[in-house]
């Protein structure tokens, strides 16, 4: 699957797991107040359909290399912030949206090799900037990334 990436680069494609500019300007609309006026779901919206993208990685309903999976969660946990940041008031609706997202990067980051998910999941900390008990998800990655961490490298028998 493939997504024309601006109009400037027409006839050129980029692969969808390729959004650095994309969610970048994802970052710069939704601090912009003018958003809010223009279209004020958008957010909302956006996010909903990222989160079916990364719920199908997740699930491994769509296939995706490490590399993509490490481009999903580290390109849109940005936009996931911002929006969380720059969203007021915040209703309950997309309180829950913004709490799945985050559970499901965070199973994205529990399927990556150990020094990928720690850094990304020195990334997600932020999450628990407002109320630590509204991240349990975020002490379960933790905690499994650091039970990962202390086992001993298995020798798989490749015979």
């Amino acid at each position: 699957m493939t997504v024309s990436a601006r109009p400037s680069e027409v006839g050129r494609r980029r692969e969808w797991s390729e959004q650095a500019s994309f969610t970048a300007d994802l970052q710069r609309a939704f601090r912009d107040d003018a958003w809010r006026n223009i279209v004020p779901g958008f957010p909302a919206v956006m996010l909903r359909c990222t989160c079916k993208l990364a719920n199908a990685v997740a699930a491994g309903t769509i296939l995706a290399a490490r590399q993509v999976r490490i481009k999903l969660v580290k390109e849109w946990l940005p936009v996931l912030l911002v929006c969380k940041d720059n969203v007021s008031p915040m209703l309950p609706s997309h309180k829950t949206l913004y709490l799945e997202m985050e559970e499901t990067f965070l199973r994205i980051i529990s399927t990556l090799p150990m020094s990928d998910a720690q850094v990304l999941l020195q990334q997600c900390l932020s999450f628990s900037t407002r109320n630590v008990e509204d991240c349990p998800h975020l002490i379960t990655a933790f905690d499994t990334w650091f039970r990962r961490a202390t086992q001993p490298p298995r020798m798989e028998n490749l015979d």
